[in-house]
């Protein structure tokens, strides 16, 4: 008798003379069923819940329950609760993730690092730890999108109570995250700071939030003319969603139009002049900004930036790309604190632009075939917005859109 979980490393000379059974794992109210038998033929008084619990961690094997409840019995020898398996087995209780979520959504930092250093303290595993907030997010989850309660592993109130904090999406956004801090873990030697920093970058994503839907945001009308197809447009002038409303306050020209203006030509010039040395020079000075999470200042910034990579770099220019839609939303309405942050990074102030991945998969697309037929690119000039007057509202508006159309052309846009 053979037993293997990688069935796919049996040579065929042996698997072909086998009969073959697959076992799969037990449901967690299955083994919650066979430890209660257990527990009442060794005479161990234990609690449901802390049986229910070890069936949980066990994930599917019968073997490790038992193992769990054996070596519990060990250490506790009788009248076992949940703590006393929180304790042994190093897991957290959902009522501590219940006030880390809280937390989060508070904004209150000291809870969140004073509660991950105890766990680091008490050397539970940061990984076990992770895997016990992501199996409560996924049971919150199904109960935000009404899936049946009888799916449902953790104690039904306290989920109800947790999903009045977050939307289905913020809790899609927690758990990818955490997703992607547990493959982080596997190469760090410095987990405690991962962890940490990863939690506040999270909090802050919240922070972030509400203060975007605090805002008034003052939109400039642009519409393109009806007989101009979108194909004659430049691809990029999606991502201008600029407006005038001449009946509200007007805009004023600040440097996040200015960026948002010069984008296209920020993007070209990176190209034109990209540098692939510079490039990862610039990339082990970038790769410090988590150290920046924790900078009052920066904090808000550097939870954007986080998330983002450099695409393309030169002297002047620096493209930045990231999978987040999100992180462009956002950005364009720090750049005061965005340039101060730069420079104190690369010790130089730089012309940026930020892109999706997908959009920069274009872009590196194009400028290939374009340099495979022989085309060159040439540096343009970027434009000025400094003229305009602040005494007259108007004439900042009108400036405004005669910009515009030096871009896209007056066939292309129409003022209202």
């Amino acid at each position: 008798m053979l037993a293997t979980t990688e069935y796919h490393k049996v040579p065929l000379t042996i698997s072909s003379r086998c009969q073959k059974f697959q076992f799969n794992k037990l449901s967690i109210e299955d083994n919650y069923k066979k430890l209660k038998e257990i527990s009442e033929n060794e005479n161990i008084t234990i609690t449901d819940d802390a049986l229910y619990e070890i069936a949980k961690l066990s994930d599917g094997g019968m073997r490790d329950s038992i193992n769990y409840l054996d070596q519990i019995r060990s250490f506790k020898n009788n009248n076992i609760d949940i703590n006393d398996v929180f304790e042994v087995c190093g897991n957290v209780s959902s009522d501590d993730i219940f006030n880390l979520l809280s937390n989060i959504k508070n904004q209150n930092a000291i809870g969140i690092s004073s509660y991950l250093e105890e766990i680091d303290s008490k050397g539970k595993s940061y990984a076990k730890f992770l895997e016990d907030v992501l199996f409560f997010l996924k049971e919150l989850i199904l109960l935000k999108n009404d899936i049946s309660y009888k799916n449902i592993k953790i104690n039904v109130d306290l989920l109800r109570s947790a999903s009045e904090l977050f939307s289905s999406d913020d809790l899609f956004f927690i758990s990818d995250k955490l997703d992607m801090l547990m493959e982080k873990l596997r190469y760090s030697s410095r987990q405690s700071i991962l962890v940490v920093t990863n939690f506040l970058l999270i909090m802050n994503r919240f922070n972030d939030k509400n203060e975007n839907n605090s805002q008034n945001n003052k939109e400039v009308k642009l519409n393109f003319k009806e007989s101009i197809k979108n194909d004659d447009v430049n691809q990029s002038s999606d991502n201008l969603q600029l407006t005038v409303d001449e009946e509200n306050d007007k805009s004023d020209i600040n440097e996040d139009n200015y960026y948002l203006i010069n984008k296209e030509i920020i993007i070209n010039n990176a190209l034109s002049t990209a540098s692939k040395k510079l490039k990862t020079d610039l990339q082990s000075k970038f790769d410090k900004i988590s150290d920046y999470l924790l900078v009052k200042k920066y904090k808000a910034v550097a939870s954007l930036l986080v998330d983002c990579k450099i695409a393309v770099a030169s002297d002047e220019y620096i493209v930045f790309n990231t999978a987040l839609d999100s992180i462009i939303d956002n950005i364009y309405s720090k750049t005061d604190n965005l340039n101060d942050l730069i420079k104190k990074i690369f010790g130089k102030n730089f012309y940026f632009a930020f892109i999706s991945d997908d959009v920069w998969n274009k872009y590196k697309d194009d400028y290939v075939k374009f340099i495979k037929n022989g085309g060159t690119y040439s540096v343009k000039k970027l434009i000025d917005m400094s003229n305009t007057t602040e005494d007259n509202e108007i004439s900042k508006s009108d400036s405004f859109v005669d910009k515009l159309v030096d871009i896209v052309g007056n066939d292309v846009i129409e003022f209202k």
